[in-house]
């Protein structure tokens, strides 16, 4: 799309905005912000490890390893399996709060024409 086209769709000019249409706008579409995603919980983290596919093939593992009197098979797999979930969970809980350490610390600007002023 060529600027012409884009400034005609919509409904603007290369001096940008009047402050009232910036106003009628924010009022009518809402701010321009990107939307926060819901909060990840610890639990819902650890919810995501259980529903782990390795997670369930070493459960099935483990309950025939019972199944054939393998005591120590069992809790060995048990054990794998814990493992495996502690793991996921620390890993996957320490890059959701990383992820949220650099949303707060990365603050987008824009910069926009206000009748035909440059402004952030």
């Amino acid at each position: 799309m060529r600027t012409e086209e884009a400034l005609l769709e919509l409904e603007s000019s290369p001096e940008g905005l009047s402050n009232e249409e910036a106003k009628k706008r924010l009022v009518r579409y809402g701010p321009n912000q990107l939307e926060e995603k819901n909060r990840v919980t610890p639990w819902k983290v650890l919810v995501r490890q259980l529903a782990n596919v390795i997670v369930w093939v070493l459960a099935a593992a483990a309950i025939i390893s019972l199944m054939a009197h393998e005591v120590i098979n069992f809790w060995a797999i048990i054990g794998i399996i814990l493992f495996v979930i502690l793991m996921g969970f620390l890993q996957e809980y320490r890059a959701e709060k990383a992820m949220e350490a650099l949303k707060k610390f990365v603050q987008p600007v824009t910069r926009v024409h206000r009748e035909g002023t440059l402004k952030e």
